[in-house]
């Protein structure tokens, strides 16, 4: 993955990638979850805190190639027993660094929550994960250990909240099936979300389709080359994640974002992916009607540092965007800019 380049393609929200490039082909490091592709349906139980008892779940799953096959994408949506009548709904991606040489995933679902973390299998048919958040002030850790067989896989996830021991939290098995219905991944409504921020109220006004057309760093010779293309901007979720979808050309470039807000960092996540294998998250921040994101990353072998900036009417509908770039030693140039035509 090379996140500053895709910075330029979602951060600067232009739908175009370095022309002068031959289009990557997808790394074979994420052959080893092909067995996991299909369709799935699951059962379980899970415990909603600390000391309480266990309940039971049923989900269902579609595992597929995504973007050009540059990852593994899992769609889930699970059930709850005791009364619950939300549904936990989730997209995940999972991908290869190529820098760092390791697997990565990113989640976002209609919690309102996204985020990023490694996977390491322990073994040829075992995978390994752990992520952290914060929940009504305490730090709770998650492992999840994910083991496979020929037509089922096996879950369990434990969990710590403060300074207390793991516990089980989640087990169950997913059984292949032939297929599950498209209406159980709708991207309608929240999972106990009663209130939506008001950090997300405001990002709602984004919303909308935009023409996109500028000049961006990346011709043979390091000149800025023309762009076009055209972006779609929609809440999802119940207002609870900002979805975007982008689309470009030359070489039928297409990526998808989104961003949500998190509580623990007082800042918007930003997760992205597309078609060429790039992947990531950043932070994001408003500075008066502008969103500024900013990432750090590896480019060239360099290190390098972007700072974009969408920039955004009274109304905010989005105007235009531009993006520098510091890479190495090198000063700061511009490497992205853009204006918008809201349709």
């Amino acid at each position: 993955m090379r996140p500053t380049r895709i910075l330029l393609s979602l951060f600067a929200a232009t739908c175009v990638p370095l022309t002068a490039q031959e289009a990557p082909k997808p790394a074979p490091e994420l052959a080893k979850f092909d067995r996991m592709i299909g369709s799935w349906e699951g059962t379980g139980s899970v415990a909603m805190g600390p000391g309480q008892p266990m309940l039971p779940w049923t989900s269902k799953s579609r595992i597929t190639k995504a973007l050009d096959g540059h990852f593994i994408q899992e769609e889930t949506a699970i059930t709850f027993g005791g009364g619950m009548p939300e549904t936990l709904r989730f997209v995940s991606l999972i991908g290869w660094d190529a820098t760092t040489k390791k697997f990565k995933q990113w989640q976002v679902g209609n919690t309102g929550e996204a985020g990023e973390s490694e996977l390491h299998w322990a073994d040829d048919d075992t995978f390994v994960s752990t992520s952290s958040q914060v929940e009504d002030g305490k730090l709770v850790v998650e492992r999840w250990t994910t083991t496979l067989s020929k037509d089922s896989y096996h879950v369990i996830g434990l969990r710590a909240t403060g300074a207390g021991k793991f516990a089980p939290y989640v087990e169950g098995t997913n059984k292949r099936v032939e297929s599950v219905p498209n209406s159980a991944f709708s991207m309608k409504g929240s999972f106990n979300v009663p209130l939506l921020p008001e950090q997300m109220k405001k990002l709602a006004k984004l919303a909308g389709d935009y023409d996109v057309s500028g000049k961006m760093g990346g011709g043979p010779n390091g000149e800025m080359i023309d762009i076009s293309g055209w972006q779609r901007v929609r809440p999802i979720f119940g207002g609870a994640v900002l979805g975007m979808y982008t689309s470009g050309e030359p070489q039928q470039y297409v990526a998808h974002a989104a961003l949500t807000w998190s509580e623990r960092d007082n800042c918007y996540r930003f997760l992205f992916a597309n078609n060429r294998g790039e992947a990531g998250m950043a932070e994001s921040r408003w500075v008066g009607n502008d969103l500024v994101t900013n990432m750090t990353g590896v480019n060239m072998g360099q290190p390098s540092a972007m700072r974009s900036v969408m920039k955004c009417d009274d109304k905010g509908t989005i105007t235009g965007s531009t993006s520098h770039m510091m890479m190495g030693v090198a000063d700061p140039m511009l490497v992205f800019d853009a204006k918008y035509a809201k349709r």
